[in-house]
């Protein structure tokens, strides 16, 4: 089984709820520049929004294939996201980025929506996620 370290008094995300918590919260939050040693091979939302640039279709894919990379590596039985930018104003300068995964664990299909309410979500408190 994969855990993945909190960082916090709880210890370890042992659950495949906590552990996907824990993947989007990390996520968020990693610099790729945090690292010499392994650079290249940090995945974060930042790396992502960097790399496309102002193309925000290119973000999304960006995002897609980030997520699944790291779903994949900690939920070997399999892992499927989607992902789509949405304009909210005429302009299209401000953004939706809405994110649909689903993981599978012990023959037990997850979705992410549906896991982080059944956990105390830091992703969805720290980072003021809404649902769409």
């Amino acid at each position: 089984m994969n855990v993945i370290p909190t960082l916090s008094s709880k210890g370890w995300a042992v659950t495949p709820e906590e552990r996907i918590d824990a993947i989007l919260a990390y996520y968020q939050a990693l610099n790729p520049s945090m690292t010499n040693r392994y650079r290249g091979k940090v995945f974060s939302l930042q790396s992502a929004i960097w790399r496309g640039g102002m193309n925000m279709d290119t973000v999304a894919n960006n995002v897609q294939v980030d997520l699944t990379t790291i779903l994949t590596n900690n939920f070997p039985e399999g892992a499927e996201v989607t992902t789509t930018a949405v304009p909210i104003d005429e302009d299209g300068a401000t953004y939706n980025l809405n994110i649909a995964a689903t993981v599978v664990s012990d023959g037990r299909s997850y979705d992410m929506a549906t896991s982080l309410d059944k956990v105390d979500s830091r992703f969805m408190t720290e980072y003021n996620v809404e649902r769409t």
